[in-house]
């Protein structure tokens, strides 16, 4: 699973006000969540196959809805933060 935060010591103890995203990778499967634009990013669900394509250039979430589902679903019982009251969180909604 992987996490990145804006760090710094606001709420240190609600790590979802800092989370700019969140992923799961599964075989040959990547799904990121980004939640804050970073870097030129769009926030959004991205999902890649890293043995295709492992610079991550290509974005299947829209071409593997089944595979999305199937990652996010293991995203979220890792842990499904609420993300309702982030501050930085741009209010477009994250695909499911």
């Amino acid at each position: 699973f992987i996490e990145d935060f804006h760090h710094d010591m606001n709420g240190p103890t609600v790590p979802e006000e800092t989370l700019e995203a969140r992923g799961v990778i599964c075989g040959n499967w990547k799904l990121v969540e980004v939640y804050v634009i970073e870097q030129g990013e769009e926030p959004g669900t991205y999902l890649f196959n890293l043995k295709e394509d492992p610079k991550e250039k290509v974005n299947l979430a829209g071409n593997h809805p089944e595979k999305r589902a199937e990652l996010k679903r293991k995203l979220d019982t890792w842990w499904n933060p609420d993300m309702s009251n982030h501050p930085k969180a741009n209010a477009k909604k994250i695909a499911n």
